[in-house]
Formats: structure tokens, C-alpha cells, sequence
């Protein structure tokens, strides 16, 4: 009995496992049609949730596949799960806190560096990419962008920081690209409000509202400015991926300039300008601007620049710094101006003469005696520039202005060119 049984189930699971074999193969060919169809009818998936189905109805006219609605439905709840995971670890502060009592050196090395592994497992949440998504096969319209957070009438708002000459090449065409955990990429497209000169603060910004505003986490600003030597790192999207470059050693911070060791390697940075750089309390010191072609330097706008910014988006876009030449003051710049050229004259001729594109490390607007040497001289002419392009100011767009100093009187006069 026992043996007539046994063979009866040999014979039936026999019988069962090639229909269970194709079964399961069906299974895996449907899911595998339906992530097809899915693909050809998002052919980019990285929309946010309010293109999904017109995105999906454009690709299906094209594929001549029309994704079903409860697929559809399906995906949208998927996009909103992930970005209300998204919204859940920004609002879950990560915290590394000390331990009670002494606390020896090599523990408080250890929790500094527990604290910046920590911030930096979450870097794309406060780092984005940004593009001219007309162009996005190019380098040159790729660049970094994050995030700072002002309070301003008693409210906390939310901005965007990137570098100027990135806004002035991409135009109002650009958007920003926010990657979330579960592989989703979200585009949104943002709006210049004010910006600085490429030619000395080297920063724009842009209002962050609406649903970004509640997936992303601002950057601190730093309250002192870092020590010679001192170790920083930097977030950035170059190389076609997100990178995270450590150990750049401080070896200047000017007030127009903060020069690091340059510590990309071989990997193609463009794209890392607009990035933060930060101390090792997680904190914004400055805004990565370049790098020297000999790949011995690298520079960013001090963390100061992004405050000037901030004060001149709430005051029309002012904010005006003195010009200061032998503890005199001679004039003003604004934000979005930059000094073409300082000339250092004698009886009307020139005896020396700077122009401070990619010197910016050298210009201290409260000491401008230390562009160049004023020994033997009785005029020093100062060119400010508004618009146009950094190296020329030949645009036509352009507003010069020349202020001149009588170094044995004292006077100064001021012209528009």
C-alpha cells in the first residue's frame, strides 16, 4: 500500500513539474515584459511625481506601448513611498553623540571621525547634481549644487548654492538632480535669484520650495574660518558619478580666496564647481570654484561670499563691501562686481599694473595696497566691472566704472565707462 502510494506521488509530481517549471518561467517572463514596458513607456524613470503620467502617455505614443493604470498606479505609489522614506531621514537627525566623562584624544579623534562618516553616508541628500538637461552629453553644463538653510523674519528658508560662472553658462535652463536611496532620481527645475561675480565671489543662489524643500538638508555655515594645514573635504558630481574628496589641506584662506591642496587625482573634475567644501564638524567653509591647471591648487569662495549673498538677496541684490587703499576709503563693490585691473601711475603713465582674474587670492578689498607695490607713485587707478565676461569685460552688457586715487592729495573721482 505504502509503496503503490509512493509511486502514485513520484508519478504525479513527474507529471506537475514541467507544467510548475513553465509556470514559474511565465512568471519571470511576465515580470520581465512588464519592467520592459514600464522602461519603454518612462524611458526616464527620474521624473518627479507630477510628470510621471504625462511622461508615461508621451513614451507610449512613441512606443506604441500604453503602460496600463494600475501599472501606473503602481509606480506613482512606488515614487511616493520613496520620497516619503526620503522625507523620514530628513527629518531623523543622524546623531554620534560622546560618552559620558574623559574623554581621551584618540576618542575624540575617533568620534570626529564617526560624526563625518555619518554626515557623509547622507552627502545626496544635501548635494545634487546640476544641469542643462538640453545639453546633458557635455561636461561644460554639468556642475554641483547644495543646500543652506537662512532664517529671515522669523522663518527658516531653504536656498540652493552653486558657483556663478555655472548659473551665468547654464541659464534659466537649468535644473537640479536629487538621487534618493531607492535608485530614483527627481529633476526640478530652479531659478537663479541672485548671483555674484565669477570674477571674485563666485556664488548664486537659488530659492529652494515646494517638494524639494522637504526632501533635501542643508549644510551648516561654518562660524570661524579654517587654520593652515587644516584637513577638509568636498562633495561633487564629476567623473559622471558623485565623488567625495578628503584631505585638502588649507595652504591660504584670503578674503577673496581659500586655496587647498588639489587632491582629485586623474579623475576628470569638471563638474565639481558649485560643490561644498567642509570642515570636519560637518560644517560649510567654502564654495569650490576651480582649480589650478597645473593640478597643484585647488580654490573655493569663502563660506563669507555665501553670507554677502544671502544679505543681497533680501536688499535687491546689494551688498556692498569699502574699497580701502592706505586705510582710506576710495569706494564700493557690490556683490556682482569684480576689479578688472588695478593700475599703479606716475605723471599718467602706467608703472604697474594687475589684473586679478585667477588672483583672486591676492585681493583684500580693506587693503589694496597689497595688490602691488605703490612706491614711487602718484595715482592709482581702480576698473570695476558689472556683467560681461570675467577675463575681458568686453561684453556689451558690461557696466565699468574707474575710480581714481591722487596718492599725494588724496582725492577721488569716480567715472562711469
Amino acid at each position: 500500500m505504502h509503496a503503490k502510494l509512493f509511486y502514485i506521488l513520484l508519478a504525479a509530481f513527474v507529471a506537475c513539474t514541467p507544467r510548475a517549471y513553465a509556470q514559474k518561467q511565465l512568471k519571470h517572463l511576465a515580470k520581465g515584459l512588464e519592467k520592459t514596458a514600464v522602461q519603454k513607456a518612462l524611458p526616464e524613470f527620474s521624473v518627479s511625481l507630477n510628470k510621471l503620467t504625462v511622461g508615461a502617455v508621451s513614451a507610449a505614443s512613441q512606443t506604441g506601448r500604453k503602460p496600463g493604470p494600475e501599472l501606473l498606479r503602481r509606480r506613482q505609489a512606488q515614487l511616493e513611498q520613496a520620497k516619503a522614506a526620503a522625507r523620514a531621514r530628513i527629518a531623523e537627525k543622524v546623531r554620534v553623540t560622546a560618552p559620558s566623562g574623559y574623554l581621551s584624544r584618540a576618542a575624540k579623534a575617533n568620534l570626529k571621525m564617526q560624526k563625518m562618516a555619518a554626515f557623509d553616508a547622507r552627502a545626496l541628500e544635501t548635494t545634487v547634481l546640476l544641469q542643462d538637461p538640453t545639453m546633458k552629453s557635455y561636461a561644460l553644463f554639468s556642475a554641483s549644487a547644495f543646500f543652506i538653510e537662512e532664517t529671515f523674519g522669523g522663518k527658516k528658508h531653504l536656498w540652493g548654492v552653486t558657483a556663478a560662472h555655472v548659473a551665468d553658462i547654464m541659464g534659466p535652463q537649468a535644473c537640479v538632480y536629487l538621487t534618493l536611496p531607492e535608485g530614483i532620481t527627481l529633476e526640478y527645475p530652479v531659478k537663479f535669484t541672485v548671483k555674484g561675480n565669477a570674477g571674485m565671489a563666485d556664488i548664486a543662489l537659488f530659492p529652494v520650495e515646494g517638494e524639494l524643500a522637504g526632501l533635501v538638508r542643508p549644510i551648516p555655515l561654518a562660524q570661524t574660518t579654517p587654520g593652515p594645514q587644516e584637513k577638509l573635504r568636498s562633495y561633487g558630481y564629476f567623473d559622471d558619478a558623485f565623488h567625495i574628496v578628503r584631505n585638502r589641506a588649507v595652504l591660504a584662506n584670503t578674503p577673496g580666496r581659500l586655496v587647498t591642496s588639489f587632491e582629485f587625482g586623474a579623475a576628470d573634475r569638471a563638474g565639481a564647481c558649485g560643490g561644498p567644501v567642509l570642515n570636519e564638524s560637518n560644517e560649510l567653509v567654502g564654495v569650490h570654484c576651480g582649480s589650478s591647471e597645473s593640478k597643484s591648487q585647488s580654490y573655493a569662495v569663502p563660506a563669507a561670499h555665501v553670507k554677502d549673498l544671502l544679505y543681497a538677496a533680501r536688499h535687491g541684490g546689494y551688498r556692498l563691501r569699502p574699497l580701502v587703499l592706505n586705510g582710506q576709503t576710495v569706494g564700493q563693490i557690490n556683490v556682482d562686481e569684480y576689479i578688472q585691473s588695478f593700475n599703479v601711475k606716475k605723471n599718467g603713465a602706467s608703472l604697474r599694473q594687475l589684473q586679478p582674474w585667477h588672483q583672486e587670492a591676492r585681493v583684500d578689498y580693506e587693503h589694496l595696497e597689497t595688490l602691488l607695490p605703490l612706491k614711487g607713485a602718484d595715482e592709482v587707478e581702480i576698473l570695476l566691472v558689472k556683467g560681461g565676461t570675467v577675463e575681458t569685460g568686453a561684453d556689451s552688457h558690461a557696466v565699468k566704472t574707474l575710480i581714481s586715487i591722487d596718492l599725494n592729495t588724496g582725492e577721488v573721482t569716480r567715472a562711469g565707462l
